[in-house]
């Protein structure tokens, strides 16, 4: 029995170790922060607009004026509105950005350049990977969809 229980209690630090592992692995991905002059111009482009649409929202201001000045596009401004819309409506707490003028993203930014790059690349395990497990089911399903809108706009008007 008493060499039971130590194999129990192992297994359990085990466990708990691997768990620890898990969590401190995705954590430092997500400090560590990533340079806007890692994205691709486009990824860039729509990160520094999603900046201003944080900002602008926190203003009051009217987000889709902002951006279309921002971007150039009416589609892209609208598409990327109704995305931080979406993000605003499900996010717990406060979403963090950084100043236009930092190139250091911040963890939520991260995540965000992150959705952007697998939902433009038609990826969507690596989509829901980035999302799940602080996202229901539906709403990865409905950031995946606002999110290739947005980074589709966006393409589009580029071209």
């Amino acid at each position: 029995m008493a060499g039971q229980e130590t194999d129990n209690a192992q297994n359990t630090d085990k466990s708990v170790h691997q768990h620890t592992i898990s969590n401190a692995t995705h954590l430092d991905y997500y400090t560590k922060g990533l340079m806007l002059g890692a994205l691709s111009p486009l990824e860039r482009r729509i990160m520094l607009a999603f900046r201003f649409s944080v900002m602008a929202g926190k203003r009051n201001q009217d987000v889709v004026s902002a951006l279309r000045t921002r971007t150039g596009s009416l589609e892209t401004a609208v598409q990327l509105s109704r995305m931080v819309k979406r993000l605003a409506e499900r996010w717990e707490g406060p979403f963090m950005i950084s100043p236009p003028c930092c190139q250091r993203m911040t963890p939520d930014e991260k995540l965000v350049a992150d959705m952007l790059r697998s939902a433009m690349a038609n990826d969507r395990a690596a989509f829901n990977q980035t999302l799940h497990p602080m996202f229901t089911r539906q709403e990865i399903t409905d950031f995946w969809w606002v999110t290739r809108a947005t980074g589709f706009a966006a393409l589009q008007s580029v071209l």
